[in-house]
């Protein structure tokens, strides 16, 4: 299974792909990328912005990994 960074985050210009065998190893790898890369996202935001920010993106997460593969 894989999933862009591009597919998250449209027109984040990011080449990064997560790969995995299990839907679970995909949605890590590319939380993982996210805090490690794109940390700056959330500059300025609460902690509840910042909790409700990483459930959104949990969510579409699995949902486009869903729909790509």
């Amino acid at each position: 299974m894989r999933l862009a960074c591009e597919s998250v985050v449209p027109g984040l210009e990011c080449t990064y792909v997560a790969t995995g065998e299990t839907a679970e190893e995909v949605h890590t790898a590319m939380m993982d990328h996210g805090a490690q890369r794109h940390a700056n996202l959330m500059d300025g935001m609460s902690e509840e912005e910042r909790q409700t920010m990483g459930a959104d993106m949990s969510g579409l997460i699995y949902e486009l990994i869903a729909e790509n593969n």
